[in-house]
């Protein structure tokens, strides 16, 4: 990753955090680009200023919290700056997600406690629970926050290496499945977070333990849905990031979304029949290497 890769990474962030491993060990990809411009010191300051004004929330929050690793003054200035935004910030306190708007977040900063909002009651730690129990709790749940710890839990339980069989694995993917499809939010980025996530899911379980004849673990139904997720044909996908840092910044950020709708495709496609479908997700293989 180059500094402008980094700038454009945090310039779209969707989600703060800044040492947390993601799905199968993996750190997100704003995550890597944080610990580059980090690496850079004072040199990131002009690259910054650029994503405090135009970043995502989470890229701002991220920009923010750099510029103060560099000048604690200036650090504080910056979160004055966001103490009034409204945007919304999702973030990881270890394994726990979180969301607070932007400006809760960046008081939260002012006040030395990054992310803690001290009158909320201390969670309750869902990873000791059973599978009946936490299955009975999604199936009451409204609460999106809740909702989205839940399924971490049973995510991992459903990927944690040698923990139990093949279908007891697949049940905590279920359970995982059931609070995503569950979460709040109707915009364009709860959407494709809920469909990345379900997409990695199922590709795994499918590698793993096979489809079992279960249409939720379906090479071809993931197939389906993936292309049903795209708004783009591959090949327009393919010119457009020819030479995509020169783009308006809505077109780089769709490019981003259709990398990480098709992040699976090059395993799935080996699971695919002969046929129109897997020739055009085999349009998509590698497409992630475009965006270098």
């Amino acid at each position: 990753m180059d500094d402008d890769e980094a700038v454009t990474e945090l310039m779209t962030a969707r989600l703060l955090s800044f040492n947390s491993q993601g799905f199968m060990g993996n750190f997100d990809s704003s995550t890597v680009a944080y610990q580059h411009v980090q690496d850079l010191g004072v040199r990131a300051l002009p690259l910054l200023e650029r994503v405090l004004e135009e970043g995502t929330p989470a890229g701002r929050a991220y920009a923010a919290t750099l510029v103060g690793q560099l000048d604690d003054q200036a650090g504080r200035t910056a979160w004055e700056r966001l103490a009034g935004e409204a945007g919304r910030v999702r973030y990881s306190l270890g394994c726990v997600g979180y969301e607070l708007s932007l400006g809760e977040y960046a008081r939260s900063c002012l006040d030395g406690h990054p992310g803690s909002v001290n009158d909320k009651p201390a969670a309750r730690d869902l990873s000791t629970w059973t599978i009946d129990r936490l299955e009975h709790y999604v199936a009451t749940l409204a609460d999106g926050r809740e909702l989205d710890r839940a399924r971490r839990v049973a995510r991992e339980h459903a990927c944690r290496p040698g923990a139990s069989g093949g279908g007891v694995r697949r049940r905590w993917a279920k359970l995982a499945s059931a609070a995503d499809v569950g979460l709040p939010g109707d915009n364009s980025w709860d959407l494709e977070r809920r469909a990345q996530l379900g997409f990695c899911l199922r590709m795994w379980i499918i590698e793993q333990f096979g489809p079992d004849g279960d249409p939720d673990w379906d090479p071809e139904a993931l197939a389906a849905d993936t292309l049903a997720a795209l708004t783009l044909d591959a090949d327009q996908a393919i010119a457009m990031a020819t030479n995509w840092r020169d783009l308006p910044r809505e077109q780089i950020r769709d490019l981003h979304r259709h990398r990480a709708l098709t992040c699976h495709v090059d395993r799935l496609v080996g699971h695919l029949q002969a046929g129109p479908v897997r020739e055009r997700l085999i349009g998509w293989v590698g497409f992630g290497r475009h965006l270098r």
